[in-house]
């Protein structure tokens, strides 16, 4: 079954049946909801079956979406957004889950999954989904000289790298990351690694055709990337879904990235 990707400068989503064929823990917060109907859930060895939920990072877990698809965001646990699911909603449980079957409160407009969903659609229904579950709107956070000059830099970068960033800034890596994280509650090293995962994947969308091992060695190394071994952990690590599962070669399948949504700020 084909799926779509998508890659924004703080978070990761996926739509389609997710199944993780094993039980597994991984990095970061995961906000999940069933499309057209429940999914089941395995935590402590026993099965639920839900419309929507919200795991903690790092909780061993199973997800059988057969028969339906999901939305499945992955949030970073030290994130403003992270840090606001912690607070309102998990406030140290493991697992919040929600039913809206259940419930009055629903999302006004699911979008469909038969085809790819834009970036935009599918923020806009993240950003109700966090209503519901918070009572917060997003907000726009402005975007301060140093977030401008360090987008304008990394857009001009050969390779996306602290190193790299350090030397067009003039300023240490480790200033600029400390100065980023107070303005932007978000981790430079973090942003820093989706830059270059859309910059990969914008490579690989411009091929006229299929890209042959060698290619995307090559594409990877260009967008600052250690390899495919490299990128296959990193997805696992924080995301549970093998680099290979992005790259499918199965008809319909698409991985898409939006740079201009900045970094969400619920009030």
């Amino acid at each position: 079954m084909f799926y779509h990707g998508y890659i924004f400068q703080t978070m990761l989503a996926v739509a389609g049946p997710l199944n993780d064929g094993e039980v597994h823990r991984i990095r970061t917060i995961q906000l999940i909801y069933g499309v057209n109907k429940s999914f089941k859930i395995r935590l402590n060895e026993n099965w639920h079956s839900v419309r929507c939920c919200i795991l903690d990072a790092n909780v061993p877990h199973y997800i059988n979406g057969d028969g339906d698809w999901q939305f499945c965001f992955y949030i970073y646990p030290d994130s403003h957004l992270g840090h606001l699911l912690s607070s309102t909603i998990l406030k140290g449980s493991p697992v919040s889950i929600f039913s809206h079957e259940e419930s009055s409160a629903k999302p006004r407009v699911i979008p469909s999954a038969v085809r790819p969903v834009s970036p935009v659609d599918l923020m806009d229904f993240f950003n109700e989904i966090i209503f519901i579950f918070t009572g917060k709107r997003p907000c726009s956070r402005p975007e301060l000289p140093l977030i401008k000059e360090l987008k304008k830099k990394v857009s001009q970068l050969d390779i996306v790298s602290g190193e790299a960033l350090e030397e067009a800034m003039g300023r240490p890596v480790q200033e600029l990351a400390n100065d980023f994280k107070r303005i932007s509650e978000f981790s430079l090293d973090t942003w820093l690694l989706h830059h270059r995962m859309m910059r990969f994947f914008d490579l690989l969308d411009e091929q006229e055709t299929p890209a042959n091992e060698e290619t995307l060695e090559l594409l990877m190394k260009s967008a600052g990337i250690g390899g495919i071994d490299a990128l296959d952990r990193l997805f696992y690590d924080f995301f549970g879904i093998p680099y290979t599962r992005w790259v499918s070669s199965e008809t319909g399948t698409v991985v898409l990235s939006d740079q201009k949504i900045g970094f969400p700020c619920f009030m």
